[in-house]
């Protein structure tokens, strides 16, 4: 039975706390490494992990795909807080749709490939939403 995309947020968030308690050799885990890890004890996928530029606040933006239910997006704040979002619109879901298609691409291919507009107007719409 598929879980309602709250409970999704709930165990992202959990999981997120976790991490906050069990810092290895006294040290966080990278953000990439942590959403890796927390993709995968949630059951779900992750979609990309990129460095947002020329943003105030947000250093990182995650977004983890749940089959059927939905999509968990996170933020690591310059501040070191970690924030998650599951409602999300259909504006957002075509940006998390073109980061992810960039995500798949061989490294050359991302390198030549613009991606920090599109996670721009991504935070843009998070903030909106």
């Amino acid at each position: 039975m598929a879980q309602p995309p709250d409970m999704v947020a709930e165990q992202v968030e959990l999981a997120l706390l976790e991490d906050t308690f069990v810092p290895t050799d006294g040290l966080q885990p990278p953000f990439s490494s942590r959403m890796s890890s927390i993709a995968q004890r949630t059951g779900g996928t992750l979609l990309f992990d990129v460095r947002v530029f020329d943003d105030a606040d947000v250093e990182r933006l995650a977004a983890i795909g749940y089959d059927g239910i939905g999509t968990a997006i996170v933020t690591l704040a310059k501040s070191g807080a970690v924030d998650c979002a599951t409602s999300i619109g259909s504006s957002m879901t075509e940006h998390v749709g073109a980061l992810t298609d960039w995500a798949r691409l061989p490294l050359p291919q991302q390198a030549a490939t613009d991606h920090t507009h599109t996670a721009t107007l991504l935070m843009a719409a998070l903030r909106n939403g």
